[in-house]
């Protein structure tokens, strides 16, 4: 029945994808939406032995920001989805996982389920409505 569908699994994972880690980057880089800005950021990371704190956060911020509008226009998504991945395996040992399964304190669900969804596309691709279709060789 949905067999159909199939080419467009995707699409959803690209943008819940895009819009959390668009957010997540700019509350990091611009402290918008709620969010801590660099300095407070780097400060976060360092106390968890992340150092420099403050050059990890604008890294983390640049590929969050510029990674998530990639990921919902579909622009070298299976790269951007990997190197977002790597980014949430450090998160997840470094931070989260000193919480373990508490949705409370900051612990491990979310971050997993997120690492889980970024490799699923990976292994997607972009699929269709994605700039990668019109870029030779990086659609399949």
């Amino acid at each position: 029945m949905f067999t159909m569908w199939r080419e467009y699994a995707a699409i959803p994972l690209r943008i819940a994808l895009g819009l959390i880690f668009f957010v997540h980057g700019a509350r990091t880089l611009l402290g918008i939406f709620g969010g801590d800005g660099l300095a407070r950021t780097g400060d976060y990371l360092a106390s968890y032995g992340i150092v420099p704190g403050e050059l990890w956060a604008v890294i983390a911020g640049l590929l969050g920001l510029f990674g998530g509008i990639a990921l919902l226009i579909g622009l070298l998504t299976r790269w951007i989805a990997g190197a977002i991945a790597i980014e949430m395996i450090v998160s997840i040992v470094a931070i989260n996982l000193r919480a373990g399964f508490s949705a409370t304190a900051g612990g491990v669900e979310f971050p997993l389920i997120l690492l889980a969804s970024l490799l699923s596309l990976v292994l997607l691709g972009p699929q269709h409505y994605a700039v990668d279709e019109h870029l030779p060789g990086w659609s399949r």
